[in-house]
This record gives structure tokens, sequence and C-alpha cells, in this order.
């Protein structure tokens, strides 16, 4: 089979281009249940018949060019050479000479001229972006403006159909409502988020709900799974004789499958590995909201196996600094990133494509809002320090 090859690509765009108005995302990127985000991994053909190794380096490679990162005639010429080996599957092909097109009207702009209203911190990240990416940014902040919201996980950031926030939310309920029985659901939330938790028992009857108003956490989780009981009975049995030492494993609650935290970083790191020491067959989930107080990733590791729709590979990046403000001070750098980038796109009047942003992949579509593409990213440290 005669693969297409990037030689010809001035050619095939042309001829693609005028039989389609937009390029849909393929249906690997949103099937259900994903808990790893398979992205690039997904595009490459014939998966398990390639070594770890060449697996690794396509995966590589095609992340760097469907950030923009490397768009380069080096990995273009790699990127070749997989095409007519037939490892790069056919629709994606296509979306990397989109790329490359798109790439090409990015370097052929002038300049980019944009007025923003917002805060201080914003307008550091905003500054550091455009350094850091060497772009044709003149920008000016002035209050009139466009208006970027100073929380940048609950703004839509000018182009997005929603906040990172909300879409997170949204992919959330609709795995965990949607598509189970809420009855088999617990939420676990503090005072900051109870207008949130009173809407989703408005929105989705028969709910649990468990309400953290202590400062004693263990004890809390405890009651909330109803094993105090069944260790203060422990407890009596082991009084009656201290010569025998008795062991004890208190059974988890079977009513429910899944817990849904709302918590910030401070609760978090105490309240999770809890329910997780005491419900080994249960999943959890969170946004990434929960983890924007941590330093590092390391301290992940308080959240393992907790489920947040957000990809991977932007916590992976964030490994490799060593020295980050915090993990939300990271997000908003990112979040900003993603809308200079679509702020380009726009400027070069870029072909409809799929794009992978810090914040998730998206099928951009010129002058239309933008959605992104989740998948839930099951926590792990060893997955951050393990190679691409």
């Amino acid at each position: 089979m005669i693969r297409p090859s990037l030689t010809f690509i001035s050619i095939f765009i042309i001829l693609f281009l005028s039989g389609c108005s937009s390029i849909p995302i393929a249906d690997d990127f949103s099937i259900e249940d994903v808990y790893e985000e398979p992205y690039t991994y997904e595009m490459i053909n014939d998966y398990e018949e390639l070594s770890k190794e060449l697996q690794n380096e396509i995966a590589f490679i095609l992340e760097e060019i469907f950030f923009y990162n490397q768009v380069n005639e080096t990995n273009l010429e790699k990127i070749n050479n997989f095409i007519k080996n037939g490892q790069i599957k056919d629709q994606y092909v296509k979306q990397i000479q989109l790329i490359v097109l798109n790439k090409n009207k990015l370097q052929s702009i002038q300049s980019i001229n944009v007025t923003y209203k917002t805060s201080k911190k914003n307008k550091e990240h905003i500054i550091e972006s455009v350094l850091k990416r060497n772009s044709k940014f003149n920008i000016t902040f002035d209050l009139n403006g466009k208006d970027i919201n100073d929380k940048l996980l609950e703004s839509n950031l000018l182009f997005f159909c929603n906040s990172y926030l909300l879409d997170q939310k949204n992919i959330i309920e609709d795995h965990i409502f949607k598509k189970s029985d809420p009855k088999e659901v617990i939420v676990v939330f503090t005072k900051p988020y109870e207008e949130y938790a009173t809407n989703l028992e408005q929105k989705y009857p028969g709910i649990k709900f468990a309400f953290i108003s202590d400062k004693n956490h263990e004890e809390y989780v405890q009651k909330t799974l109803g094993i105090d009981s069944s260790l203060i009975r422990f407890n009596n049995i082991q009084k009656l004789d201290q010569n025998i030492q008795l062991e004890n494993t208190p059974r988890e609650r079977k009513d429910f499958k899944k817990v849904y935290f709302l918590v910030d970083y401070a609760i978090g790191k105490s309240i999770v590995p809890l329910f997780r020491s005491y419900l080994l067959n249960n999943d959890f989930y969170a946004t990434n909201g929960i983890l924007l107080g941590a330093i590092n990733t390391k301290q992940l590791s308080d959240f393992d196996n907790l489920h947040v729709p957000a990809p991977k590979y932007f916590y992976k990046k964030v490994a490799q600094n060593q020295s980050i403000i915090s993990l939300g001070d990271e997000i908003d750098k990112g979040l900003i990133d993603d809308m200079l980038r679509i702020e380009e796109l726009n400027a070069a009047n870029a072909s409809d494509s799929y794009i992978l942003l810090n914040s998730g992949p998206i099928n951009y579509q010129n002058e239309k809002c933008i959605q992104r593409e989740l998948s839930f990213w099951r926590i792990s440290q060893e997955s951050l320090t393990i190679p691409l």
C-alpha cells in the first residue's frame, strides 16, 4: 500500500481541504471509560507489534508536532519514514499535514496585536509565555482590552466553550452520575463546595453526601464509612485479654462504588489516603483543583489512584521542572500558553486541525468556541517518572 508522504504536502492539502470544511477528531479520542489517555500512542498503527522503544520514539515526536513545539525538518523527516513504513494511522497523516500547513501560516505572520484586561499575576504569566515562545506578539494591557478572568481555572480564556474547571466537572458528572447509578456515588465535600454539592443533589437524586466539618480526619473517615463501631467493638474485645494479639480488618462499605472529592489540597492530602486505605475496590474522582497547593509532583503520591480529567503529559512536563511555586501556578501558566496558542492560530487564519494543549487535546475550528476532549488520568507517581 502506498502511504502519503509529507513531501507532497502542498498538493495533498489543497485537494484535501477542498473537500472538507472541518476535521473531526477520530473516535479513538472519545472512547468511553478511558483512564489513561492514549493521545499520540493511539495514532500509531499496529501499536502492539512495535518495540517499546519505537513506540516511545514515535509517540514523543508526534507529541512535539501536535504541540507545535518542533515542527522542523528533522522531526518531519522521521515522521515521513514512519508514514512510509505504515506506522502512523492514515487519519493522523492528514492531521500532521494540516499542522505543517498551519505552522507555515504562523511563520508568515508579521505581528499579533492584542490588548488584555487582567490581573497583575496574569500579566506576568502572559509576558513570560510570550518571551518563552519567541513569538510576534505585541501586547498591551488596558482597561478596555479583552477581559481575562483573574481565576484562570474558571475562565473560558476568551476562546473556549467552557472554563477548564467546568469541562472537568462535566466529564466527571457524565461518567459517575449519567453513565452509572448515582446511588453508587458518595460526594465528600467541605464548606466552600457546599453550593456545588447542593446543585448535584438536585440534579442527581440518590447521591450520598459526606460533609467534612471536623479536623480529626481519620475519625471522620471511619464514621463516614461506618467502620467506627467495628473498631470500637474490636478495642473492647482486645481489652478482655491483653495477652492475646488480635487482628482487625474493618469491612468496606458496599453501598457505594465511587467517591467524588470536593475539597482543596490541604484537606485532600489527608482525606484521600485515608479513604484509599479503607476502600480497596472503589474509584476516586476529583478535578485538578484538589492538586493546586502541591509544590512539586512528588506530593501527588498522596493522591495515587485518584482519577482527574486532565492530560498526564502536562504533569510529566511539570515533573521535569525542578523549581515551581505550586502546581496551581504551573496550571495557570499552561492555560495562558493555551490561550496565546489560539490567538496565534486565529491570527494566522489556521485550518481546522487536531491540536494538543496543556489543558487537553482540542479539535481547533476557526471562529468557533473550542471544546476540550478530556479523559481521565489515574494519578500515579511512577507514571510521571518513566519515559514517554
